[in-house]
């Protein structure tokens, strides 16, 4: 095989491999609307994802409904709690 197929292969598995770790998905509601973001929504999109971080999860919802995060984690280099999600300074306000 040629060094610029080598490095071809190499670069789809690696493109390939960070694809599927890990992963993000939220929800905003728009103008004040009547929707509100639940828990049990968030969940259940993350959970679509589960085979993209089968090591944690997690689900953030704002106290007033109008947005929603929900994760999944795939530890490769920290497997640590330290390194769980979300994370945030020293005093929780970011």
């Amino acid at each position: 095989m040629a060094v610029s197929q080598e490095k071809n292969v190499l670069f789809r598995v690696i493109i390939r491999y960070l694809f599927q770790m890990c992963g993000i998905v939220g929800a905003f509601v728009f103008n004040n609307g009547a929707f509100r973001v639940t828990e049990p929504y968030i969940a259940s999109m993350r959970n679509t994802m589960a085979h993209r971080g089968p090591d944690g999860s997690g689900v953030w919802i704002d106290p007033g409904g109008s947005i929603g995060l929900g994760h999944r984690r795939l530890s490769i280099i920290d497997l640590s709690e330290s390194a769980s999600q979300p994370m945030c300074n020293e005093d929780g306000s970011l």
